[in-house]
């Protein structure tokens, strides 16, 4: 197939364009800017279209051709909080953009990269039947995102799926990702610049965890996915992990995978007062959908990590 990745320079979207090469797909990059430098060369050097996907004018032809497409392009929950209306142009009216231009494109599917943060809710159990009530200015534009699905899969546009993701974590694939203001690789380039992982919370609250070749998998899983019934709106996919961690597991992940290359242990900071605070509720996050369609989560959280301050340059023995 013919696949247009947007956002397909980011950290996730690098990820993804890297396996559909693997597969054997053409691959169509759409991305804001050009490739950093240090990307690996068989994922820089992939057609590309540079456009905001918010300038209609600018993504207009950007898809032509393509039989797919993977709608990574987002604005992250850190400049979400920061411009919540840019939040909601990008998140919102530019899947809106994207999904019009799949449309004039004749592109059969689409797959949207949603999250967990569109319910609202961070414990107990999560399927995908609970409505959305999304809370924060990352979930609340990435459920206008969602809207946009809805509208274009009720008029026929295109068949498009839904996978609202869990907490992804994968190994960067270049330095200049931007990811490290994300739980795992914020623990990760503290320990490698200070050789401690530092807490800002106690860091007891749940989250269920997934690597990023999982996302990866899931994403092939719902291109190659049965044609949808006609008039079917079932087009919601959570994608988990099942594997519930507290930050602070997280952060010993970190801390021991670090002594393991090192041979030196890295301690873990957390706030005065906060050592011995009490676990907070687990969270279930239910992915029995995409499971029927062969989903298995297999990823090595440690490995990931492992990888990823290696990158930031810890290496054995040092």
């Amino acid at each position: 197939m013919r696949i247009g990745v947007t956002g397909a320079f980011g950290y996730v979207g690098a990820h993804v364009t890297s396996r559909l090469l693997t597969a054997g797909h053409d691959v169509v990059a759409v991305s804001l800017a050009p490739a950093a430098p240090d990307l690996p060369a068989r994922v820089a050097d992939v057609p590309s279209v540079i456009a905001d996907i918010t300038d209609t004018a600018e993504l207009a032809g950007a898809f032509d051709g393509c039989d797919a497409v993977v709608h990574a392009a987002a604005l992250p929950a850190a400049a979400c909080d920061a411009d919540p209306a840019l939040a909601l142009r990008v998140n919102g009216f530019g899947t809106r953009a994207v999904l019009d231009e799949a449309r004039r494109a004749g592109v059969r599917r689409v797959v949207y990269l949603s999250t967990y943060h569109v319910y609202g809710r961070e414990t107990g159990r999560i399927d995908e039947s609970l409505p959305p009530r999304p809370t924060s200015d990352y979930g609340i534009s990435k459920a206008a995102g969602e809207g946009e699905c809805f509208r274009a899969a009720k008029h026929g546009d295109a068949e498009v799926l839904v996978a609202r993701f869990s907490n992804g974590f994968g190994a960067p694939l270049a330095r200049s990702a931007e990811c490290w203001g994300l739980v795992i690789p914020s623990f990760c380039l503290s320990v490698a610049e200070t050789g401690r992982v530092v807490l800002k919370s106690a860091g007891m609250q749940q989250r269920d965890f997934l690597t990023i070749p999982d996302m990866c998998d899931a994403i092939e899983l719902l291109l190659a996915a049965p044609a949808l019934a006609a008039g079917d709106s079932d087009i919601v996919y959570n994608v988990g992990g099942k594997r519930s961690l507290s930050m602070r597991d997280a952060a010993r992940m970190v801390s021991a995978e670090y002594e393991t290359l090192t041979g030196v242990a890295a301690p873990i900071d957390l706030p005065a007062g906060r050592e011995g605070a009490p676990t907070e509720p687990g969270v279930d996050y239910r992915f029995d959908r995409i499971a029927a369609l062969g989903y298995r989560p297999a990823g090595d959280l440690a490995r990931e990590v492992r990888q990823t301050l290696e990158l930031l340059g810890v290496r054995a023995g040092e």
